[in-house]
């Protein structure tokens, strides 16, 4: 919805305290959820070599496909419906997240192995690891923001608490393990609710309205790691009382649009700039505009882009390997020849 326009205007985030709370903890919290939500599926597989290996298929191999595409497309509608002061050249904005999660997770791994041969017991290994991520993220922070694409880069080691939040609350925890819901977890929602609340406090602060993870352009740091783990933490425990009650996340659109993830974030900023090239040269109303290509960008990545991609384009959208790790396999035999 952020993509294509529609959220609150900035008149009514000023002027509206329940439009300021809900535009400030999105935008605090959207980021920092999937940076945490990888950190939960971090593994250190067979090795650096082999672990490098499956994040250049499932995260770079895709970042260069999608973006290929998406540069033939802009060059076909840029010469039908005038470039204006426009290059074709031009690679979808969205995709920075690609190059910053493959950067975040060769980061954690080095982290994860200092941390390793520095202490012996599993849980000073976790703390360790814990500090080495904070200072990780301070000095994200302390370089400040940077123009693209180093900016990517900075942005890694300013987010690397989050992927460490869901790395600890997978292999340190077995909260969300737990089927059951009690009247706990329910007093941890409110909590977590009533914590966010206090943003509102903030309203009179310009830093915190002006948050950019993709320049590392953070002005607040403390507040964007408090409400960005309050936030992310409360997205959670909803969760799972919504799993406990009502099966929410058994619904077939959720996991299925979460199980092709890397499809949806790679091609969806293709649908909206040529619905957006072709509606703004037949002059059609903003507004209707942004609907239409939001309603647009659901109907065709659920009906016609996933299923094509999943099925003719598995090797290029993170479902199997472009480059085989058997290579690895081979490079190792040939070594010891």
């Amino acid at each position: 919805m952020m993509h294509c326009g529609i959220e609150p205007s900035k008149e009514s985030v000023e002027s509206s305290s329940f439009w300021f709370y809900f535009h400030t903890i999105l935008r605090h919290t959207r980021m920092p959820l999937y940076f945490l939500l990888s950190g939960l599926f971090f593994k250190t597989y067979g090795g650096f070599a082999d672990f490098s290996l499956r994040k250049v298929n499932k995260l770079l191999v895709p970042l260069i496909f999608f973006n290929a595409i998406y540069i033939a497309i802009r060059l076909v509608l840029l010469t039908i419906t005038g470039f204006g002061d426009k290059s074709w050249f031009e690679y979808m904005s969205p995709t920075w997240f690609l190059i910053a999660l493959f950067s975040l997770n060769v980061i954690f791994y080095l982290l994860f192995i200092i941390s390793n041969s520095l202490f012996q017991s599993s849980k000073s290994k976790m703390v360790g690891l814990f500090f080495l991520s904070l200072i990780t993220g301070l000095s994200g922070l302390a370089i400040g923001e940077t123009d693209k694409p180093l900016s990517y880069f900075c942005c890694s080691l300013t987010v690397t608490p989050f992927f460490f939040l869901g790395y600890f609350l997978k292999n340190a925890t077995d909260y969300f393990y737990q089927k059951s819901v009690s009247a706990k977890d329910i007093g941890y929602l409110l909590l977590l609710v009533l914590l966010s609340l206090t943003v509102l406090f903030f309203r009179s602060s310009d830093g915190i309205t002006k948050l950019g993870f993709a320049t590392n352009n953070v002005l607040m740091p403390s507040v964007v790691y408090y409400f960005g783990s309050v936030g992310v933490l409360t997205i959670l425990v909803l969760s799972k009382i919504l799993y406990h009650y009502f099966q929410f996340s058994k619904s077939f659109v959720v996991s299925y649009v979460g199980r092709y993830s890397v499809v949806v974030l790679c091609t969806h900023y293709i649908i909206l700039f040529a619905f957006h090239s072709i509606m703004k040269s037949m002059n059609i109303d903003v507004m209707l505009r942004r609907g239409i290509i939001f309603t647009s960008i659901i109907v065709l990545e659920y009906f016609v882009v996933i299923p094509l991609c999943v099925k003719y384009l598995p090797k290029f959208c993170a479902q199997e390997d472009l480059i085989p790790l058997s290579i690895l396999k081979k490079s190792v035999e040939k070594d010891g020849e």
